[in-house]
């Protein structure tokens, strides 16, 4: 669903409570950040992006040994 549709739904709800308190949309922007940073923070699929990084090197050695591998069995 894009940002607009987004809007479409939630527009007159914060309209609404714009009339009633006028921060309140605000406040709420803020509540809902809060909760993407802790999602972000607490995630296990998020904190263990790129925690296995290769160089280079192992790499090459890695696919040394596949081939080595490959070419034994032939």
């Amino acid at each position: 669903m894009a940002v607009n549709g987004v809007d479409t739904l939630l527009a007159p709800f914060t309209v609404s409570l714009y009339g009633i308190f006028a921060s309140g949309p605000f406040f709420l922007e803020c509540v809902v950040l809060a909760g993407l940073l802790a999602y972000a923070y607490l995630s296990l699929t998020l904190r263990n992006v790129g925690s296995h990084v290769t160089d280079r090197k192992e790499v090459d050695f890695e696919a040394a040994l596949q081939r080595s591998d490959s070419c034994a069995g032939s």
